[in-house]
């Protein structure tokens, strides 16, 4: 965040993924006491189905070292929990200006398991890793791009 000579505020769109706010929303302006402008450019990829239907999770499965996410088009993602830690794009493991890794894989436990999710909202799963990490959010779109599998629809 910065601001100008004109007591604007400039945010990058990448810093509000998803909020669903625009420039002069009203809300944030008054959250912050000045107007708020944005900079850069997001878009989200989404994952579509042959109807054009976006791709959704239908259920995710927990086992030990083993994530298995199941999608609404039938295919299932086989993830290891350590490659979906290392894969992390919160404030935590990526640097929100540059995108650069903060996360150094190698400190991420070899043992490492899912301890719990949460859907949130229509978008995204969070995990609750047994490194007691749980600030990550998982878009679909982004654990869909993960998947290891070569067979997957849309790879």
């Amino acid at each position: 965040m910065s601001f100008n000579p004109e007591g604007h505020i400039y945010l990058p769109l990448s810093a509000l993924k998803g909020e669903g706010l625009m420039e002069g929303d009203q809300s944030l302006s008054a959250f912050t006491q000045h107007p708020v402008r944005f900079v850069g450019s997001w878009k989200r990829e989404q994952v579509q189905m042959a109807d054009n239907s976006p791709v959704r999770v239908s259920g995710v499965e927990l086992d030990g070292q083993n994530v298995l996410v199941s999608w609404s088009d039938d295919h299932v993602c086989d993830f290891t929990a350590t490659y979906l830690r290392v894969n992390c794009g919160c404030a935590e493991c990526v640097e929100e200006w540059t995108n650069r890794r903060l996360l150094d894989p190698a400190s991420v436990p070899a043992g490492l398991r899912a301890e719990e999710y949460l859907m949130v909202g229509k978008y995204a799963v969070q995990f609750l890793w047994s490194d007691a990490h749980y600030t990550g959010i998982y878009p679909f779109e982004t654990l869909r791009l993960l998947c290891p599998c070569e067979d997957r629809p849309d790879a």
